[in-house]
């Protein structure tokens, strides 16, 4: 498949509430969030402390990025790539790839050096090849993290 013109926009909440409504919508679509989950996942999307990317190619959205925060054991709000996905027709392209790329500068940006990533099984190989490593966080498995900005 040839390399297609893609958008990547932040999605602005309040200028934008049917935007965050179309994310949802396509994480559903995409099998990320399931039907029962749709309001809940809205009101991630809503946070004041979340963060979606879209990916756009002409009026059809081909991929959703998604940032938030949870707060950790140790007592601290940390950043999580909290969704990902890109339409099946579009995938291998580097979308996912960019729209992370926009997710961690938004996380480094707020001053954060770690994001942490809980990925299904089948996707920790595509994010060890984007740097992330296999972390120990208590009450998790399968979570994965990336130093930002070269932290160490």
């Amino acid at each position: 498949m040839s390399e297609v013109e893609v958008e990547l926009c932040i999605i602005d909440p309040e200028a934008r509430p049917d935007a965050l409504k179309r994310a949802v919508q396509f994480l559903v679509e995409q099998e990320v969030v399931f039907g029962d989950d749709t309001e809940d996942t809205l009101e991630v999307l809503q946070a004041a402390d979340s963060s979606t990317v879209e990916a756009v190619v002409g009026d059809e959205l081909v991929g959703v990025g998604v940032l938030d925060c949870f707060t950790a054991s140790w007592g601290k709000r940390v950043p999580e790539i909290g969704y990902i996905a890109v339409d099946t027709k579009y995938r291998r392209q580097g979308i996912a790839r960019r729209m992370l790329g926009v997710l961690e500068g938004m996380a480094a940006e707020a001053g954060h050096d770690t994001v942490y990533h809980y990925p299904p099984s089948q996707a920790e190989a595509v994010f060890e090849r984007l740097g992330y490593k296999k972390s120990s966080v208590p009450g998790y498995t399968s979570f994965m993290s990336k130093l930002l900005n070269g932290a160490s």
